[in-house]
């Protein structure tokens, strides 16, 4: 909206020129320490579960003073971060222990401690699910990793099995081959033509906000007709941010807005009309909340026994947290993915301004993160529903899927959770947020910044030959890989001596002739870029049109096709098309009028 019209439209940074927090986001997505030294972060998006932080937090008598009349949407920073200390001190009043015991008596609050590591399969939920396994590995031993990402049945789609060994099953694979056998027998023949891959596919979505819905929203693109449940309000996400439906414009890209109150009996049944019309069923509620409300699986498959039933909880589907609010900042820091940024801001500790400071990291690490929780559970939930369909489609129809926020988040970080004896450490960012080290990060040029990357021990001697820095790198130092890793802090100061001698673009140009990986950092936001520089319009952006922001760019659906087509609609509105799918179903205009008066739609 600031890029299209900049003289109406001025977006605002999430910190203050003083690096503190200024969204009102802060409050309900707090980072804060505990008594004993914990760092937890809430997640109380949802107005009802805010209201419960505020209750625990004694808030409501400092907010009867005038002074706080535009909570949370404070009119000065000096408010904002007056407000903020208060909320770290009441969190640093108790241990951990005692806010676990909040937690577990009301289930309208919740926090998660920032987890790293293999620590991040010591999760309790994960270890309820069955989502950390142990395999037998002939060369390491007992090895613990995340289990499948998808469950069925109570476990894992297929049994954890160790990595195989190089060429372990080529004997096996190339007699296959050579005595004309087909491995994936029983594939339908893919349709010629120019078609959209989902088209005749319905997908019912009953998800909330963004991980679960957003996996639909990919499907859309490849042409599903996605049919989204929101109550009469509307789902939470299009009020989550100050422009009005900002925050859900994407997440509703392709989809067809029932606005249903599925809490009444005439609600209930329209439901299951619709569920006897589709493909898919996606939910996403927390544990027994589909069940309660009569929209588990046995249910809807007892009405439509083909249909594709995806569960997609932030935790799962019962155990300790199943029943705990999930989003993305709190997952991101139970599985180790807000701590890909900031590895040693978790162990901060001290002053109130060393906690601010270390708070304010962390909370940029969990709310705006280089890794989103939502986006890598939505690429899950998407799969899950591919899996499903193609499960039908080759007639091996599976049971109903699980699959969560927390386990998808998990495998998407495998390579730094899985353990076992001897396994050398995972490298970790700086704490200035460089790199990983010497051959592998940033540094300031005479002009703007450029990113090393050239681990490989091969690309030493031309990296060197490029900077025409022989004198200034030779010696024994650096002779040798492990003399390299050995001195990594006095290699990073040489380079950075060197790289301050010409502008990053120089050096990009130098480098990369030289086959060695180096590239310009660009100190702007990926999002203005890819709307404003022409090439990067054209290979990731697609033009849509949208009731709220009329035509725009959005992202361009995440997959191309050598023979099919896909597609990239806008958004909606809340309950844009109740009336013409009601008529689908064959109600006229007035059983549809009762139903809005007797707000059963909206």
């Amino acid at each position: 909206m600031g890029i299209r019209w900049p003289e109406a439209y001025t977006p605002v940074g999430a910190q203050d020129e003083k690096g503190d927090p200024q969204s009102a986001l802060q409050y309900p997505l707090l980072t804060a320490q505990t008594k004993d030294g914990h760092w937890l972060q809430f997640a109380q998006v949802q107005p009802r579960l805010f209201r419960a932080m505020m209750e625990e937090f004694d808030l409501f008598p400092l907010l009867a003073d005038p002074k706080w009349k535009n909570f949370p949407m404070l009119e000065t920073a000096e408010l904002h971060s007056e407000l903020r200390e208060f909320m770290l001190n009441k969190v640093r009043a108790r241990t951990l222990a005692e806010w676990q015991q909040v937690f577990e008596t009301n289930h309208d609050i919740n926090a998660e401690i920032f987890r790293s590591g293999p620590g991040v399969l010591d999760h309790p939920q994960l270890l309820h699910d069955g989502r950390v396994a142990v395999v037998d590995d002939p060369e390491r031993g007992p090895v613990r990793r995340p289990s499948p990402m998808v469950h069925t049945g109570g476990g894992p789609l297929s049994p954890p099995r160790p990595a195989p060994r190089l060429d372990e099953h080529g004997e096996q694979v190339r007699a296959e081959g050579s005595a004309g056998e087909d491995p994936v027998a029983a594939t339908p023949e893919a349709p010629g033509g120019a078609g959209l891959p989902l088209e005749g596919v319905t997908v019912l979505d009953l998800g909330l906000m963004f991980a679960g819905p957003f996996g639909a929203t990919i499907l859309s693109d490849l042409g599903a007709r996605v049919l989204k449940i929101e109550n009469l309000e509307g789902d939470q996400i299009r009020k989550l941010v100050a422009f009005p439906e900002a925050a859900g414009a994407r997440v509703m890209q392709g989809k067809e807005s029932i606005a249903l109150d599925i809490g009444t009996d005439d609600g209930k049944r329209i439901l299951r009309e619709l569920v006897g019309r589709c493909d898919v069923v996606l939910q996403a509620f927390r544990a027994g909340a589909a069940e309660r409300a009569g929209f588990d699986a046995d249910t809807l498959r007892a009405l439509n026994p083909d249909l594709v039933y995806v569960n997609a909880p932030g935790y799962g589907t019962d155990g300790p947290f199943g029943d705990r609010p999930a989003y993305a900042p709190s997952i991101g820091a139970a599985t180790g993915l807000a701590l890909t940024d900031v590895p040693d801001a978790a162990s901060a500790t001290g002053s109130m301004r060393e906690i601010k400071s270390a708070a304010t990291r962390l909370f940029a690490a969990a709310a705006v993160p280089s890794l989103q929780a939502d986006g890598i559970a939505a690429l899950g939930v998407a799969s899950t529903l591919l899996l499903g369909l193609v499960a039908r489609a080759r007639r091996r129809p599976l049971g109903p899927l699980t699959v969560t926020m927390l386990g998808t988040a998990a495998n998407a970080l495998a390579d730094q959770v899985v353990d076992y004896a001897g396994r050398p450490a995972a490298p970790l960012v700086d704490p200035g947020g460089h790199g990983f080290c010497a051959l592998y990060r940033m540094y300031q040029a005479a002009e703007g910044w450029v990113f090393l990357a050239a681990p490989a021990d091969r690309e030493w001697a031309p990296l060197v030959a490029a900077l025409g820095a022989e004198t200034e790198l030779a010696g024994e130092r650096f002779a040798t890989p492990r003399a390299r890793r050995e001195n990594d802090g006095a290699l990073a100061e040489a380079l950075g001596k060197i790289f301050a001698i010409r502008p990053a673009a120089e050096w990009e140009g130098l480098l990369t002739k030289a086959d060695v990986g180096c590239v310009q950092v660009t100190e702007a936001p990926p999002e203005t870029r890819m709307q404003t520089v022409p090439e990067l319009v054209d290979e990731y952006t697609a033009t849509a049109t949208s009731p709220v922001f009329d035509e725009h760019l959005r992202v361009a659906p995440p997959v191309r096709f050598s023979r099919s087509r896909t597609q990239a609609k806008g958004g909606c509105l809340c309950g844009e098309h109740t009336d013409a799918v009601l008529r689908e179903l064959g109600y006229g205009d007035k059983e549809i009028a009762d139903l809005r008066e007797r707000k059963v739609i909206g």
